[in-house]
C-alpha cells in the first residue's frame, strides 16, 4: 500500500463551502457598513456551509486514519495531535491574538458581552469557543472559531474511538444513533438549556457521517453502486443548489442537520471517487479557493469589521443603500477576504504546513501548496 493519497475535488468542496458561508455572513454584517443587510442570510445557509465542512472533515480525517490503521495496524495518536496543532492552532490562536489587540485598543467597533470579557477570551483560548459561543460569551472577531472548537473537540477523541473499535461500522452506527438520540431527547425536555448551547452546536454526528462514508469507501462497499448513480448526483446537487438560491431544505429541525449531512455527503464522495461524476470540481479556482478555505472561514469577519472602519474613516464612506453600495462591499470584501487568505496560507500556515508533514504516515500524492490532505 503506497503512503501517498490523493483526494480529488475536495478543494472544490472546500471552496463551495467557504463561499457559502463568505457570501451569506457578509450580508448579515453589512451593518459594519451602514448597510441595510438584504435578508438572504436569514436562511442560515451560513450554518449549513459549516455542516459541508464538517463532513469533509469527518470523511478525510476518518479514510486517512483507515489507511494508517490497514497499513501500520494501529493509528499514531501522538503524531495526530501534532498534524492537528500544526494545522489549526497557528491562525485560530493568531485571530484570538488579533481580537485581544482590537479590544484593548478598540473596543468600541466590535461587539462583546460586557462583564464576560475574561471568560470569552479563557473559554476560546482552551479551544471551548463552542461553549462560548452557545452561552452567549462571544467577542465579534472571534465568532467564526466556535466550529474549530467543534472540530478540535472530534479530533480529541476520534482517533482513539476508531483505533481501539473492532467493528468500524458498527461503532460509527452506533456513535451517530446515540448521539441523535441524545440530542433528540434534550430537544424536547430542555430546548433552551444543553440542547441548544452545547449539542445543537457540536455536531459531532455529522462528523460520524462523513466517516461513515470514508469507511464504504475504504472498504468498496456495495452501497457506492447506489451513491454513485446518477439520480443520487442529481438528488444531491439539487439539495444543495435550493438549499443556498432559495433555502436550506427543512423537515424538522431537530434532524435537519443531519439530513444535510446525508446529501452532502454523497456529493463529497462523488467528487472525489466516482470516475463518473457529474460535476468534476477540479479546476483552478476552485483548488485556489479550497487551498485557502480556512483562512477564509478564520478571517472574513475580522476583515469586514477592518474594512469598515476604513471604508468610514478614510474614505469618508456615507452608504446609501444603493445597488452600487452592495456590489462595492461584497466585491472589496470578497477580493480583500481572499487576498488576506492567500497571504496568510503562503507566509505564515506554509510554515507549519511543513512541519506538519514530518509527523505524517499518510501523504497526499500532491505537493504541500496544492492540497495539503497529508494526515
Amino acid at each position: 500500500m503506497s503512503n501517498k493519497v490523493y483526494f480529488k475535488g475536495l478543494n472544490g468542496i472546500r471552496a463551495i463551502a467557504a463561499m457559502i458561508v463568505l457570501i451569506f455572513h457578509i450580508d448579515q454584517f453589512t451593518y459594519f457598513f451602514g448597510l441595510k443587510s438584504i435578508g438572504f442570510h436569514y436562511t442560515s445557509m451560513a450554518t449549513y456551509g459549516v455542516i459541508l465542512f464538517f463532513v469533509l472533515s469527518g470523511f478525510l480525517i476518518t479514510r486517512l486514519l483507515l489507511i494508517e490503521k490497514d497499513k501500520f495496524q494501529k493509528i499514531d495518536l501522538p503524531k495526530f495531535y501534532y498534524r492537528r496543532i500544526l494545522r489549526i492552532w497557528p491562525i485560530y490562536y493568531l485571530l484570538v491574538l488579533i481580537a485581544i489587540i482590537i479590544y484593548f485598543s478598540a473596543p468600541h467597533i466590535i461587539y462583546y458581552k460586557d462583564g464576560k470579557v475574561l471568560t470569552t477570551f479563557l473559554l476560546y483560548s482552551f479551544l471551548l469557543s463552542n461553549i462560548a459561543y452557545g452561552l452567549g460569551f462571544t467577542i465579534t472577531p472571534i465568532t467564526p472559531l466556535w466550529s474549530v472548537g467543534t472540530e478540535e473537540q472530534f479530533y480529541a477523541f476520534w482517533p482513539f474511538l476508531l483505533g481501539k473499535s473492532k467493528n468500524i461500522l458498527k461503532t460509527l452506527i452506533y456513535f451517530i444513533l446515540a448521539y441523535l438520540s441524545l440530542k433528540i431527547f434534550l430537544r424536547f425536555i430542555n430546548e433552551h438549556g444543553v440542547y441548544y448551547r452545547l449539542i445543537n452546536l457540536c455536531c459531532f454526528d455529522c462528523m460520524a457521517i462523513g466517516g461513515i462514508g470514508a469507511y464504504l469507501v475504504h472498504n468498496k462497499s456495495k452501497y457506492l453502486k447506489f451513491l454513485f448513480s446518477p439520480f443520487s448526483q442529481v438528488i444531491s446537487w439539487l439539495f444543495l443548489f435550493v438549499s443556498v438560491f432559495y433555502k436550506p431544505v427543512h423537515l424538522f429541525s431537530v434532524i435537519d442537520t443531519e439530513v444535510h449531512a446525508l446529501f452532502y455527503l454523497v456529493i463529497i464522495l462523488n467528487v472525489s471517487e466516482n470516475s463518473k461524476t457529474i460535476i468534476n470540481l477540479e479546476n483552478k479556482i476552485f483548488d485556489f479557493i479550497g487551498r485557502i478555505s480556512y483562512g477564509i472561514y478564520v478571517y472574513h469577519v475580522t476583515v469586514m469589521i477592518l474594512l469598515s472602519q476604513i471604508f468610514k474613516h478614510v474614505f469618508n464612506y456615507l452608504p446609501t443603500n444603493s445597488l452600487l453600495d452592495y456590489i462595492l462591499v461584497f466585491a472589496i470584501t470578497i477580493i480583500t477576504v481572499l487576498g488576506i487568505s492567500y497571504l496568510s496560507f503562503n507566509y505564515f500556515e506554509s510554515y507549519f504546513l511543513k512541519l506538519k508533514n514530518k509527523y505524517s504516515k499518510i501523504e497526499s500524492d500532491t505537493n504541500m501548496q496544492k492540497s495539503p490532505h497529508s494526515l
